[in-house]
């Protein structure tokens, strides 16, 4: 995929349009995603620019050496694991083989080797090497934030940034949905969403089924999400059904009570905003970590495709229903809001930081790439005093054998002369 991703980017007009503006009025600096491929490094070093890379997602466990992160996957879950941060010992077991065996496929389809031959043979042999250029990025910002995703040890290299896409606007919903909203018992209103990808009416005809028989338990209208190339079944006036949302607004309205989601981390980040409560159903990716992360924090609830019968649904909203978890998600609302600067302004300012003091990349720099775990830990400091003791022990007790040796000859000399 990288290859690919590599070789479209170095054919696109886009890409041409760029340098050619650059060299014209240069640019100040090349904002990169940190994902499928390190192509770009490659054009922002031949633009002779400064990088800073944004996440879309979690760090993947190779970006951990890129940006002299420690990786503890005792309490770091992988990308794409089903893990939170407190995991069982067989969790743990697995957590850190996955992470490992990411790192050596990462090697092993020699990625940053292919997007560098292609760069050398675009560019010209000079290109360095994007595994070296990836340790030279400024800064990274990381879709995330401590209250949803929990806490990691970063360095001031890394920021999170998670909630810079949310905008609050005070533009009213469509007259339909406020109406509806209006219209709703004060029971309240249950929102699914289930993402771009992800279509509603796709699910299988017992799944919805399954779904729609819960809903109908329930003294509360529904808002959802549905594709406008399928007709909904069974329409029911208790039932809002529209290919396009505002999701922010819907989710911030005081009358919704609970968010049916796939755990998209942009909606898991929308559901901790609003505070709203959440049954996660994860399909693939990292949905499954945003999950299992909002279960940890006592505002969600798991709802895997594979338990999708009326009576686990039915008894999966009755549960999330339970004020605990609103009072949960109130609390995680305030320290996801609560910050020195809203999300996108610390973005900004980080940028600006990097641009406005040329040395203030090299000062978030932390220690070298190759202070491995070995050398975090003192053990090579250790080792030596390690094998001293040792040395010491063992010269201790072959000269307590000596003389044992000795003493037991002398015995024996003494008793047959």
């Amino acid at each position: 995929m990288s290859e690919r991703l590599c070789r479209s980017l170095l054919k696109s007009e886009a890409l041409s349009n760029v340098l050619t503006i650059h060299e014209e009025n240069p640019f100040d600096l090349v904002l990169i995603e940190l994902f499928a491929t390190d192509c770009p490094l490659g054009i922002a070093s031949e633009m002779n620019l400064t990088t800073i890379g944004i996440s879309p997602c979690a760090l993947m466990p190779w970006h951990y050496t890129r940006f002299n992160l420690m990786d503890f996957p005792s309490f770091i879950p992988t990308e794409n694991s089903p893990f939170a941060t407190q995991m069982t010992f067989w969790e743990r077991i697995v957590n850190f083989l996955t992470g490992k065996v990411m790192k050596i496929l990462f090697r092993l389809l020699k990625i940053q080797e292919q997007d560098t031959a292609l760069l050398k043979e675009h560019f010209g042999s000079h290109v360095r090497d994007v595994e070296v250029l990836g340790h030279e990025i400024s800064l990274a910002l990381v879709n995330q934030h401590f209250s949803v995703s929990g806490v990691k040890p970063l360095n001031p290299r890394v920021i999170e940034i998670g909630g810079a896409h949310i905008k609050w606007t005070n533009e009213s919903l469509s007259e339909d949905v406020e109406a509806f909203f209006t219209s709703s018992p004060a029971s309240g209103i249950i929102y699914i969403n289930w993402g771009s990808v992800i279509r509603s009416s796709s699910l299988p005809e017992s799944h919805l089924r399954a779904l729609r028989n819960a809903l109908d338990r329930l003294p509360m209208n529904v808002i959802w999400k549905w594709e406008d190339d399928v007709p909904f079944p069974n329409k029911s006036n208790r039932i809002l059904v529209k290919s396009w949302l505002p999701q922010l607004q819907i989710l911030c309205h005081p009358k919704t009570k609970v968010f049916l989601t796939h755990g998209g981390l942009l909606s898991a980040n929308e559901a901790a905003h609003c505070g709203k409560p959440v049954i996660v159903t994860p399909v693939f990716g990292d949905q499954h970590l945003n999950g299992a992360a909002l279960v940890e924090r006592g505002m969600g609830i798991l709802l895997p495709l594979t338990d999708f019968t009326e009576e686990t649904i039915y008894a999966r909203l009755m549960e999330i229903l339970k004020p605990q978890y609103q009072l949960r998600a109130n609390q995680l609302s305030h320290h996801f809001n609560h910050r020195l600067m809203n999300p996108l302004e610390i973005a900004v300012w980080s940028i600006e930081h990097i641009l406005i003091e040329p040395s203030a990349a090299k000062f978030l720099q932390t220690l070298p790439v190759d202070f491995n775990y070995t050398k975090a830990n003192n053990f090579q400091d250790f080792t030596p005093i390690i094998l001293g003791i040792f040395t010491s022990v063992l010269a201790i007790c072959i000269l307590f054998i000596f003389m044992a040796i000795s003493r037991l000859a002398r015995k024996l000399k003494a008793k047959f002369v």
